[in-house]
């Protein structure tokens, strides 16, 4: 094992770059990936999210971000998801929150901060190879709070068996969630992540338009 953890490589093979970087208006210290944006970090905070994962139910199988994707659009079966930006929102939510309080092991998303607050590429890049397998679709404008993102016939099928990985509760739950994150709109749900996760914005372009300058003093 290297001492030097800022030399080891991400999986894009690129070295990660030592950073400084700001949590809950802490800074601390990170090893960021140059391409990706994958972050770890120094010392007792890396700790302790690795204790934070080692504490959910590692009895159960991993869920992966196939799995959620398809889990959060059954949940609402018949109402569709308005907005890419809203759905990878909702999704970062589910890890950040969702998938912690329930201790539920999960596949890492790898979010990092990027031009409309967190963004995944994992989720990005599974969005669409389940959109070519016909697993969903999309109606409307891509890219833009118009597009629709509904599950197919046959989408329908696999999605229920994702979603029955998740317990009794844990469904109630994700349904409850589904509803308040539909309710609140793109705009909406945007403005609850900016809030309530300020290192993700730091790249944003629209941030301004969310949390205008003067509601942040």
């Amino acid at each position: 094992m290297r001492n030097n953890i800022n030399q080891d490589e991400c999986r894009c093979g690129i070295p990660r770059e030592e950073k400084e970087v700001v949590l809950n208006g802490i800074p601390v210290k990170a090893f960021v990936c140059p391409k990706c944006g994958y972050t770890i970090y120094s010392g007792e905070l890396q700790t302790y999210f690795d204790k934070l994962r080692l504490k959910r139910d590692i009895k159960r199988d991993i869920i992966t971000i196939k799995d959620w994707i398809l889990a959060i659009l059954f949940s609402q079966k018949n109402i569709p998801i308005k907005g890419a930006i809203s759905l990878m929102k909702q999704l970062f939510l589910i890890e950040m929150e969702f998938s912690v309080d329930f201790k539920i092991p999960s596949e890492s998303f790898h979010f990092f901060p990027y031009k409309y607050g967190p963004f995944s590429i994992e989720v990005d890049k599974t969005v669409g190879m389940l959109e070519s397998q016909d697993i969903i679709k999309t109606v409307g404008r891509k890219s833009t709070n118009k597009e629709l993102f509904y599950l197919t016939e046959e989408g329908r099928g696999l999605a229920e068996k994702a979603y029955n990985k998740l317990k009794p509760e844990e469904k109630l739950e994700l349904q409850k969630l589904r509803k308040d994150w539909d309710q609140l709109g793109p705009k909406g749900i945007l403005k609850l992540v900016y809030i309530n996760y300020k290192p993700f914005t730091k790249k944003s372009e629209i941030k301004d338009k969310i949390i205008p300058i003067r509601k942040r003093a």
